[in-house]
């Protein structure tokens, strides 16, 4: 291709030799890249027809600055069209986390016409089309492209505010150095005047209208200095995370420092939170935005770095210590400072090498109820407060809409929140755990000793015949919760987790081999048994005549609208014959408190800690890494 246009033919990603060969150009460059797959992060295999990328890196969706899409012959429809530029605009946003617009065109010689889109966390934002053909179509088109190539990093999209970075090449001109990529040259600037070296990234979330929450190992700098005083490895390790909040939800850091002042103390230490990009005023330039829709960019450094616990190096002793600091903390955070997490997976519990906290005493929460026991040690810390809610009596106004909603990650939600049946409560909390126990001990995991065996010859596996179909998927077990609909992922956990306990026995088989994992299927037991319990004589668990009670409850709630009854007495005796058949918002299930559920938790755990901590001391499996 003539005039800097590059064609490559390779079905793989290009070299970093031939991409810096290719690409000599001072300012952004225009290139062909329907035959080029391009790096990236993910597994996706989209290819645009065009792209501008920068000269200064190797070509890829971290280099990507605008995205195109060319259509010629019978062109397919607007709607396909801007389902493809959406799906790059994804892919750039994961490459590139301080991207915080992507430019994205539509061009067709069918017109001519073309369409500029920009993608931003809250959308997109289309212009309407612009025929290029003569005259100020032409014009308008020639000046456009140009104008891209010549924008300086913040008008591109860029977020530019708090970060400063050394240009990949010293001949780089500033307005052609974009903050490009999973940079390991990258300065984080903090309101206090401090500074963070960043060392490299440990999260990516995927999407486009969504928090994009990215988070770094970063290393705190001395003050107003971009050398670490003394020996690095002395310097303390900080997480610094960067995410869109809804407007219409209270600030993560704004939740820290809520429960600091309700005397909560086993979260981690906030060292500094800012805000910056609202999409509406700056991305968006004051276009209106759809109600819901808007977003602040925000930043927020803790003082604590660990491993997250599903982190594949970390040993069952590890892993149980880490699930137990979790439990603690988030008690902590719910019985003392009246704040309700709502979102415990495997990405937001930490594990920590050395206990970050030691009660030597008892200490008692605000409810006159001990937390933690004697001597505590928290070898492990909960993280992510942006769908935690306050839920204390003298709220002013609710810290979230009072309305049904499914907040969590998706394979950890709990059933009554997939359904949207009720608000969310600390048993819902507590589910949430199960089901991060049960990931934990299944991942990553082997195929199912029933669906395959060992042959003499190698050790290769092959599947076997079974007489019944398998309920667990034989090499990802957990695949429904994360692939199917809501209301089938509630179905599913409410068969198999709740109702029929052969199927849960048979999930408890697929826990990783060793004795060390083995001990955590007590643990499992003592959750479900601890959230639900059958019924004798009914043949319905706890959760089925919740659901039931709160069915009846509705049609009866709806009936009295249309016919009113003024037999108070009878409406007293019924409404207490349906609270036996529900759960109150005091309670994990009938008849049992949040506290004692709590405590049935804790001490499971406990329990498992001191197990395996005894197998570590003999030279067993609890100190081992058995992944």
């Amino acid at each position: 291709m003539a005039n800097g246009m590059v064609q490559a033919g390779a079905e793989r990603p290009i070299s970093t030799a031939s991409t810096s060969k290719n690409i000599t150009s001072a300012y952004p460059t225009w290139l062909d890249s329907r035959n080029t797959l391009l790096r990236a992060f993910s597994e996706s295999r989209v290819r645009p027809d065009f792209i501008l990328a920068s000269p200064s890196h190797p070509i890829g969706w971290s280099s990507v600055l605008l995205v195109g899409e060319h259509t010629s012959g019978k062109s397919p429809t607007r709607e396909s069209l801007r389902i493809k530029l959406a799906q790059y605009a994804e892919q750039v946003f994961m490459a590139q986390s301080f991207h915080c617009a992507v430019l994205s065109i539509i061009t067709s010689n069918t017109g001519p016409k073309c369409e500029f889109w920009r993608f931003d966390r809250g959308g997109a934002v289309g212009s309407t089309e612009v025929m290029y053909d003569r005259g100020k179509g032409l014009k308008l088109l020639v000046k456009s492209l140009v104008a891209v190539c010549r924008m300086p990093p913040g008008i591109l999209g860029f977020h530019t505010k708090s970060i400063s970075w050394d240009p990949p090449q010293p001949q780089t001109s500033g307005d052609n150095n974009y903050p490009l990529g999973n940079m390991t040259n990258l300065t984080v600037h903090l309101s206090n005047g401090e500074s963070i070296r960043i060392l490299r990234q440990i999260f990516s979330s995927p999407g486009i209208v969504s928090r994009g929450t990215c988070v770094w190992k970063g290393l705190l700098l001395s003050m107003n200095s971009t050398v670490p005083a003394g020996n690095s490895q002395t310097q303390p390790l900080v997480a610094v995370k960067y995410a869109w909040r809804s407007t219409h939800r209270v600030s993560e850091a704004a939740m820290y420092l809520l429960a600091s002042s309700r005397g909560v103390r086993s979260l981690s230490p906030i060292l500094s939170h800012a805000e910056y990009e609202d999409i509406n005023q700056d991305v968006r330039l004051r276009l209106n935005t759809p109600l819901g829709h808007n977003r602040h960019y925000g930043q927020l450094v803790l003082g604590m770095f660990g491993k997250t616990i599903c982190d594949p190096t970390l040993t069952p002793l590890e892993v149980a210590r880490a699930l137990l600091a979790a439990v603690v903390i988030h008690a902590e955070l719910f019985f003392t400072g009246r704040i309700l997490h709502r979102d415990l997976s495997i990405n937001n519990i930490i594990a920590l090498q050395e206990p970050r906290v030691v009660r030597s005493s008892l200490e008692e929460s605000e409810s006159g109820r001990c937390v933690f026991t004697k001597d505590t040690s928290l070898y492990g810390c909960l993280i992510d407060l942006d769908y935690a809610v306050d839920i204390s009596p003298e709220r002013t106004r609710p810290s979230a809409p009072l309305i049904l909603e499914r907040t969590g990650t998706y394979p950890f939600i709990a059933i009554q929140i997939l359904t949207a049946s009720e608000p969310h409560r600390y048993r819902h909390d507590l589910e949430s755990l199960l089901y991060v126990l049960l990931w934990l001990c299944i991942y990553p995991c082997s195929l199912s000793p029933n669906e395959a065996i060992k042959t003499t010859e190698g050790n290769v596996s092959h599947p076997t015949p079974t007489s019944r179909r398998a309920i667990w998927h034989p090499t990802d077990p957990l695949k429904p919760w994360h692939s199917l609909d809501p209301d089938a992922v509630a179905a599913h956990k409410l068969m198999n987790i709740v109702v029929v306990e052969s199927a849960f026995e048979e999930l408890l088989e697929r826990f990783k081999p060793g004795s060390a994992w083995y001990k955590f299927t007590r643990v499992a037991r003592k959750w479900r048994k601890a959230l639900w319990e059958v019924v004798r004589g009914t043949g319905m668990c706890n959760l089925q005549l919740e659901m039931k009670g709160m069915a009846q409850e509705k049609e009866e709630k709806e009936d009295d609208e249309v016919e009113e009854d003024d037999d108070e007495e009878e409406d007293e005796d019924d409404s207490g014959a349906e609270r036996r058949g529900r759960v109150t918002a005091e309670e994990v299930k009938i008849g049992v408190g949040n506290w004692e559920g709590f405590v049935e938790v804790r001490k499971s755990l406990e329990r498992l800690v001191r197990e395996l901590e005894r197998l570590e001391h003999k030279g067993g499996e609890g100190g081992k890494v058995l992944n």
